[in-house]
């Protein structure tokens, strides 16, 4: 059952990813570039979903690894914010 869980997050996690990255993508098109909702609604699902999976996986992971993506993850989403 937890790797289904697991599996679900982390397909979700990907999704926000998409999110993000096809944002970005969109961005490219306008006049003025500022985030969108994609990728505002993308980054904060991404930091959800990404705490989530650690703490299912949390004996398997490093922690400067898990430390060094939650940082980005949190700039990401605070940039976000403060512009969108």
């Amino acid at each position: 059952m937890a790797d289904i869980i697991a599996a679900l997050l982390l397909f979700t996690h990907l999704l926000g990813f998409a999110g993000v990255a096809g944002g970005l993508l969109a961005q490219y098109s306008v006049s003025v570039q500022r985030p969108g909702p994609l990728i505002l609604y993308g980054a904060r699902w991404q930091l959800i979903s990404g705490l989530l999976l650690v703490g299912i996986r949390h004996d398997e992971l490093r922690p400067s690894v898990v430390i060094t993506k939650l940082a980005l993850a949190v700039a990401i989403a605070a940039i976000t914010e403060q512009y969108a």
